[in-house]
């Protein structure tokens, strides 16, 4: 049998106990869509992804010095990620759009996968 936690309950100023409410989402990591996209040569830049959902999780897999990944977020901030041909993920930001380019035109090698809702 489990163990009730954090039970005490909330009095107000006459020592009376009050009642609460909880109310709000509870994000996972459990997303209903997801898409990849890639370039390897120079004709493949830009690469724009704007799907119809918020992206909440962006992965990138492979990624080059050359190349450019600038991240909008549903806040209206754009920003680049992933500089000097970094790997990793970002989940704590929603993002509106993502937009990989190639601005020496060296079509170097980039792959990302997103998932969101």
């Amino acid at each position: 049998m489990g163990a009730e936690q954090f039970s005490t309950p909330v009095r107000g100023a006459s020592g009376t106990p009050i009642s609460v409410a909880q109310t709000g989402t509870i994000e996972t990591d459990n997303y209903s869509t997801g898409g990849a996209a890639s370039g390897e040569q120079a004709a493949d830049y830009p690469i724009n992804i704007n799907p119809a959902v918020v992206i909440q999780e962006l992965v990138v897999t492979q990624n080059s010095a050359d190349a450019n990944i600038e991240i909008h977020t549903t806040g209206g901030d754009v920003f680049y990620a992933f500089r000097g041909a970094s790997l990793g993920s970002r989940d704590k930001i929603e993002i509106d759009k993502i937009v990989i380019s190639d601005p020496q035109g060296a079509g170097p090698t980039t792959s990302v996968e997103w998932y969101g809702e």
